[in-house]
């Protein structure tokens, strides 16, 4: 992409009319500019010495008509460079356009130009690269994802690429792939491009994990907000818990896996307080669950970890105030769905009587499954009443990874 001869702020000021040779007034019209939420651009095939300006909302939606100017001059020299440097008394224009064939790329001004245009963007305009960052980083993985496995595909990702996952998720979009492209180089989140063959040419890309295209059109990055929104609304003391089945890990592994699971709960799902059990079954009784078993090995090494479902059963035998319980699927709870039942109706013999006391986990209001691309809210009475519903822990046909 060819350097523009000038910059933001100099097109801005032949744009209203300033002297842009006095630095003061770049300043000055970038505001006015913002003011009116319009911004300096040259027409793509027209000479971009004879600046314009357009709204921004324009400017964004046809991006490909309308060119933007760096808000600096990003053409001197790399340090080291063998060109000789151009001469401080040649006049302003000529020294741009012989730095504008420089040995700087054309790739890192593209990306110093989408950066100071976001700058200039109001609030509504930023929010949609924001929004295509969180969906990239919900579907996309530079490592291979313990969990969902399944449901990934490890493919070389370009900046044509980057677009099309876009589309699927948004719709038409105006930006172009090199945007999109400089808008996830500039996060570093999924490493350095590297250029491959390609239909006989070389390519610039990643090879990422991304989500199959069938669940793409799945709305992960709206559904985690309206959870959000969700906790906001509804404020209860919200605990998690995970459970990690027996098996031949070392020590070390089974923990590095609880770990991610906890950090999954406490960041992704805002639990306040986690619980695990290092090696149970599902199936297994959850009031029973941990009570004679020493997990200290495994509790003492993870970070915000509560304890395990024992501790938690004795918290709830004395915790009074509404409680939230969230779980990654269903059988990072159990598989039993009458274990579920009774583990929310906790039946008690009452003293010297013969009936029995129900309701000692009240406060537990709400169970939160996450499924990974969605959220599941259960309230208590659906758990008790609804056998539909307490169906659908009966569904584990084989071990599915719950940490990510």
């Amino acid at each position: 992409m060819p350097i523009p001869p000038m910059t933001a702020p100099v097109a801005a000021c032949i744009v209203l009319g300033y002297d842009s040779k006095i630095i003061a007034n770049h300043e000055l019209v970038m505001s006015k500019m913002r003011d009116i939420e319009m911004v300096p651009v040259y027409v793509h095939d027209s000479n971009p010495v004879h600046p314009t300006a357009i709204s921004i909302k324009v400017q964004t939606v046809n991006s490909y008509i309308y060119l933007t100017y760096p808000m600096e001059d990003n053409t001197e020299h790399k340090e080291g460079s063998s060109r000789p440097a151009v001469s401080e008394s040649a006049p302003l224009s000529s020294k741009r356009r012989k730095d504008s064939i420089s040995s700087v790329s054309s790739e890192d001004s593209y990306v110093s130009i989408e950066k100071n245009l976001l700058e200039m963007l109001p609030k509504i305009i930023r929010k949609h690269t924001e929004d295509a960052l969180k969906h990239f980083d919900n579907i996309m993985s530079l490592k291979k994802p313990i969990s969902d496995e399944e449901m990934h595909d490890k493919i070389f990702v370009d900046s044509t690429s980057l677009k099309e996952i876009l589309e699927k998720r948004f719709g038409p979009c105006s930006q172009s792939p090199r945007q999109i492209e400089a808008w996830v180089n500039k996060t570093n989140k999924w490493g350095q491009r590297k250029a491959v063959r390609h239909s006989g040419k070389m390519v610039e890309g990643r090879t990422l994990w991304v989500l199959k295209d069938k669940f793409l059109e799945v709305d992960a990055m709206n559904d985690l907000t309206k959870y959000h929104s969700y906790l906001r609304v509804h404020p209860m003391t919200t605990i998690g818990y995970a459970r990690k089945s027996p098996g031949k890990e070392s020590l070390e592994t089974r923990c590095s896996l609880l770990q991610k699971m906890a950090d999954r709960l406490k960041n992704r799902c805002l639990c306040t307080k986690i619980f695990v059990s290092p090696s149970s079954k599902a199936d297994e009784p959850l009031m029973v669950r941990d009570s004679k078993k020493d997990c200290s090995k495994y509790l003492n090494v993870l970070i915000d970890c509560a304890g395990n479902m024992n501790d938690l059963c004795t918290i709830l035998d004395r915790k009074f105030k509404p409680v939230r319980l969230v779980i990654i699927d269903y059988a990072g709870l159990s598989t039993e769905p009458n274990n579920v039942r009774d583990f929310f109706r906790k039946e008690e013999r009452l003293f010297d009587t013969h009936s029995y006391d129900c309701s000692r986990y009240t406060q537990v209001k709400e169970l939160v499954i996450d499924h990974g691309l969605t959220f599941e809210i259960l309230k208590r009475e659906d758990l008790l009443e609804n056998e539909d519903i307490l169906s659908r822990f009966d569904c584990r046909s084989n071990y599915k990874h719950r940490s990510t």
